[in-house]
């Protein structure tokens, strides 16, 4: 999958702050990011087509690769994170799934990668970031010890989104006013109105990943009944046999074969449907055309503004595609 893609690494060297008290080179969460060079090591972030415009459909997944290297003190404790956050002027709930590929290739909630470990050198560990609104949002991937008195970060990228195209750079944009369409909030899930969006925006971000366990309620296995398209649409209408219980959406990925679903390889096409309707319809340009198309579906559900994902994936349904 590297070779697909042509990255700009930069590198921020890791050392050992002398002093954790307050100073110009210290960030308001007590670290010193100050770089030191007697720790040897780095994190490296990996984008492809970086400072280049692209076309970007809202809903679409930016894919990205960190390399973490520690040249001395491996083995040291503390917490890692990718941190995706939105930028002066923007929504933080433009920033929708944030997930990462585990070492046994499976796609997981970002929340399973921000956790403590103990450093140690990575190699090609990739992301997927959705982003639902048009907006300004960065990118950085760090590593804290424990005790705060070491620390390394990744450079900033910053990503703009907006009129249906995107832009990666490494040079902070001028702020811009997003201003959101009016919506109705209910129960934390803001709900844009049905006459100009389908989907639910859910208030979901990815800087703190504590969530409350007791808030969060079982998502069973979600059971899909059908899944039609007609050869030259660009629009799948899924049917359930029943709505997921205590789900808030779903995560649908579209497959060239089965083989790839069963492997659950990186997805020819990821939608995520914000309603719990039984009957619903994702739509994406990739689909167009198609003649032969897998789908796998599972739920998820949003707590303290925070998407949290089904463990587990309904069974590989084939799509009837239709003249």
């Amino acid at each position: 999958m590297r070779k697909k893609i042509l990255a700009v690494v930069l590198t921020v060297t890791m050392g050992l702050s002398m002093a954790v008290g307050v100073s110009a080179a210290q960030g308001g969460d007590g670290v010193n990011w100050e770089e030191l060079d007697n720790l040897g090591a780095n994190i490296t972030i990996g984008i492809e087509n970086e400072s280049t415009q692209r076309a970007y459909q809202l809903d679409e997944f930016l894919e990205f690769y960190t390399d973490t290297y520690c040249d001395k003190k491996k083995g040291i404790q503390g917490t890692r994170t990718m941190e995706v956050k939105a930028y002066t002027g923007s929504d933080p709930a433009g920033v929708g799934l944030v997930e990462y590929k585990d070492d046994e290739g499976v796609w997981k909630d970002i929340s399973g990668y921000n956790t403590k470990i103990s450093f140690k050198n990575e190699v090609d560990r990739y992301f997927h970031i959705q982003f639902v609104k048009n907006g300004i949002y960065t990118i950085r991937s760090y590593f804290i010890a424990s005790d705060k008195s070491m620390a390394v970060s990744s450079s900033m990228r910053y990503v703009i989104v907006d009129k249906g195209t995107m832009t990666i750079t490494r040079v902070a944009p001028e702020p811009k006013q997003y201003y959101v369409e009016e919506t109705t909030t209910v129960a934390n899930t803001t709900i844009a109105p049905e006459s100009k969006q389908h989907y639910v925006e859910e208030t979901t971000t990815v800087a703190d990943t504590t969530i409350a366990q007791k808030n969060v309620k079982p998502l069973g296995k979600v059971k899909v009944k059908s899944v039609v398209k007609k050869k030259s649409s660009k629009k799948a209408t899924i049917q359930l046999k029943a709505p997921l219980k205590n789900a808030n959406g779903y995560v649908v990925c579209f497959y060239k074969t089965k083989k790839e679903a069963k492997k659950n390889s990186t997805p020819f096409v990821k939608k995520i449907y914000k309603k719990n309707k039984v009957k619903f319809t994702v739509s994406h340009k990739l689909l167009k055309k198609q003649k032969k198309l897998f789908v796998r579906i599972r739920g998820y559900q949003v707590v303290d503004k925070k998407m949290i994902l089904s463990k587990k994936w309904s069974a590989t349904k084939k799509v009837k595609v239709g003249k």
